[in-house]
C-alpha cells in the first residue's frame, strides 16, 4: 500500500484522535428530541383540548374532533414514513449536535493545552463546524500573548548578560530592558475589579 492508500484507509491512525465529546453530543441530541416531543405535544394540545381548540374557530367541538379523528385514521396506514421521518430526525440532531458537540471539546483540550503553557498550536476547527467567528480571535489573543513572552524572554536574556559585565553603562541597558518588560506586562489588566 503506498501513502496515498494508507492515508485514505479505514484504519488511518490519525482519524482515531477523539474529535467530539460524545456525552455532550447525546446531550445535546436527547435535548433538542425532547423539545421535538414537547412540540409535538403542545400541536396535539392546542388541537384537541376544548377551550383551546375552538378559541379562534366558529366551528363547534365536535367538528374539530371529528377533523381530528379523520385526520388520524388517514394517517395511520402511513406508519413506516413516520417511522422513517424520526429516524431521520434523530440522524439530523446528531449530525447538528456533532457540529456543536466538536468544537466544544476542540475549545476545551485547546485551553487545557493554553493553560499548561504549551503555544505551539493554534486552534483549528473542521469546515462545518459551528463557531468559526471566535477561531480567529482566540489565535488572536494567543499570538499576541506569544510574542509578549518572547520578547520579554529576549530581554531579561540581555539583562542578564548586561549584569554579569557589571558596568555603569550595562546597569543602565538593564534597567532600561526591565522597564521595558515592566511597561509589557503592565499592558495586561491583572487585577480583579469588583
Amino acid at each position: 500500500m503506498d501513502k496515498k492508500q494508507l492515508s485514505t484507509s479505514r484504519f488511518n491512525p490519525r482519524r482515531k484522535r477523539k474529535v467530539v465529546d460524545f456525552f455532550l453530543q447525546m446531550q445535546l441530541a436527547v435535548e433538542i428530541l425532547l423539545l421535538s416531543v414537547v412540540l409535538f405535544c403542545f400541536v396535539i394540545f392546542i388541537l384537541s383540548v376544548p377551550p383551546v381548540a375552538t378559541m379562534f374557530s366558529d366551528f363547534p367541538l365536535e367538528i374539530h374532533h371529528d377533523v381530528l379523528v379523520q385526520l388520524v385514521e388517514l394517517n395511520v396506514p402511513k406508519w413506516p414514513i413516520y417511522i422513517f421521518a424520526v429516524f431521520m430526525w434523530v440522524f439530523v440532531t446528531i449530525l447538528f449536535s456533532h457540529r456543536i458537540a466538536g468544537p466544544y471539546y476542540r475549545f476545551l483540550t485547546f485551553l487545557q493545552r493554553y493553560r499548561k503553557r504549551d503555544f505551539r498550536q493554534s486552534l483549528s476547527l473542521r469546515k462545518h463546524d459551528f463557531f468559526h467567528g471566535l477561531v480567529p480571535l482566540i489565535n488572536d489573543v494567543v499570538a499576541n500573548t506569544k510574542v509578549d513572552l518572547q520578547a520579554i524572554s529576549g530581554d531579561l536574556d540581555t539583562v542578564l548578560v548586561l549584569l554579569e559585565k557589571g558596568d555603569a553603562k550595562s546597569i543602565q541597558e538593564s534597567k532600561a530592558l526591565l522597564k521595558s518588560v515592566h511597561d509589557r506586562i503592565d499592558q495586561y489588566q491583572l487585577d480583579e475589579q469588583g
